[in-house]
């Protein structure tokens, strides 16, 4: 039932806290989770068209991603019920530009 989870992303979010507590609060609220839903991070240059992204700046974005996704696995892993699953977004314009 998604709709108990919306405190949660406002809570990672909004409030920034530290996943250790965004963790235990699960914990103690849901004691174990289905699924687990991974959204991109934040880099330097997010706001730029893609085209204007830096190879840094591009770099910086994918590499947080791509490793807030492992931590979070990581951490929230005891909580995934066997045969739970998984899922991190994307953005489209990590895979076309939008022209116009």
């Amino acid at each position: 039932m998604l709709w108990y989870f919306t405190p949660y992303i406002h809570l990672c979010k909004l409030r920034k806290l530290p996943l250790m507590e965004v963790l235990e609060s699960v914990k103690k609220d849901f004691g174990s989770i289905a699924i687990l839903v991974h959204s991109l991070a934040n880099g330097p240059e997010v706001t730029k068209p893609l085209l204007e992204t830096s190879r840094n700046g591009y770099l910086a974005a994918i590499s947080a991603s791509s490793y807030s996704f492992v931590s979070l696995l990581k951490h929230f892993l005891p909580l995934i019920n066997p045969g739970g699953a998984t899922v991190s977004l994307t953005y489209i314009s990590s895979i076309m530009d939008h022209i116009g």
